[in-house]
């Protein structure tokens, strides 16, 4: 459920972002997994899955994205989830042809013409219909990959993917069975779907929004703390937000905006031996657009492990065991918030009662 460490498919780099890659993705777990198959038919509104038991599956006949052809009906597939424009009578084309049949195949009924886009606002070309325009409208189905409702792609993967899960607890977790690889696969290409194309976040936007209404409805400034929020988002403002609520919150100074990182920082700085300016202490918190934060130790010998063994010693297990070294510590915020401030208060509770003493 949470972020993946690495992705397989950024491993062939641009790959993911080509059109034919999802329609064989799709194909693939089509073919090889069942339970997606059903809650892909349920999700375009076929009524007799009955009908596609032994249904065949192609890739590119008659220049189709995705055919899935029982003895007698067949859904056609067109993918544009990268934004691919309709070709010339594009959907007439391939309705007509399996309608009458090509290249010796049979004639078939065309059930469902699924189209499949990365944002509400992708509609299929009015010249793309041609002469078949209530046919084809009729059996249209608009697929969104993701939008966060249980309409989009993505929440049939999912889906698909918490039976993986179930079969995989009732197997005590048999990370060497096939539906492990099933859903190391689905995992990997959901999170690739999420960040395909635009991608259109309004349902979830609207959740959100309905939620914060919900929780905050006594408060009188709540209108005025969702601008808030809008303008910080639309101005790429949040690391000087962050970086304005570590002052607050921890008594650190400001140290400005580094402008090649594009990060805002704040900073506790302690002279340990007033008579000698140059022995000195210092806690960073260096605050990026990413919602990341980046907390940096210093003395001015350069010298981490000095510090460690020195001033802070019951926090340097914990600190070398996150694996601190002069680049420092990264945390995610709002993920990590509470674990940051708990260790920065400590930090500078041992680096005042060093100094003290």
């Amino acid at each position: 459920d949470k972020k993946l460490d690495f992705n397989i498919f950024d491993i062939i780099t641009d790959k993911w972002k080509k059109e034919n890659f999802h329609s064989e993705i799709l194909k693939f777990l089509l073919e090889n997994y069942e339970v997606f198959f059903n809650n892909f038919l349920e999700l375009i509104n076929i009524k007799n899955k009955e009908e596609y038991l032994n249904a065949e599956i192609t890739n590119e006949e008659a220049r189709i994205d995705i055919l899935i052809k029982s003895e007698k009906k067949a859904i056609i597939v067109e993918n544009k989830i990268n934004w691919a424009p309709d070709q010339n009578e594009q959907l007439a084309r391939y309705y007509e042809k399996i309608k009458n049949g090509h290249n010796g195949e049979q004639e078939r009924e065309v059930e469902k013409i699924v189209y499949i886009v990365p944002s509400k606002d992708k509609n299929p070309d009015a010249q793309t219909f041609g002469e078949y325009e209530k046919e084809i409208k009729d059996r249209l189905e608009k697929i969104i990959s993701f939008d966060g409702s249980k309409n989009d792609l993505v929440y049939c993967l999912e889906k698909s993917r918490d039976k993986l899960k179930e079969n995989l607890e009732n197997t005590k977790n048999n990370f060497d069975s096939e539906d492990f690889n099933k859903l190391f696969f689905i995992n990997h290409y959901i999170e690739i779907l999420k960040r395909t194309g635009v991608g259109d976040m309004s349902e979830v936007e609207l959740n959100f929004f309905k939620e914060i209404m919900e929780k905050y409805k006594t408060d009188k400034d709540i209108f005025k703390k969702i601008n808030y929020i809008a303008e910080m988002c639309s101005n790429n403002n949040l690391a000087k937000i962050l970086n304005d609520y570590f002052i607050s919150k921890l008594g650190m100074n400001n140290c400005g905006y580094n402008k090649e990182e594009g990060s805002y920082s704040c900073q506790y700085w302690l002279d340990y031996n007033k008579d000698k300016k140059e022995n000195a202490f210092s806690i960073t918190i260096h605050s990026y657009k990413i919602s990341k934060v980046h907390l940096t130790l210093w003395d001015n010998n350069e010298n981490i492990n000095n510090i460690l063994k020195t001033v802070i010693k019951k926090e340097a297990e914990y600190l070398i065991k996150e694996g601190l070294t002069d680049a420092g510590i990264i945390f995610n915020i709002p993920d990590e918030e509470d674990k940051l401030l708990d260790l920065v208060s400590k930090l500078k509770k041992a680096f005042d009662e060093f100094c003290n003493s």
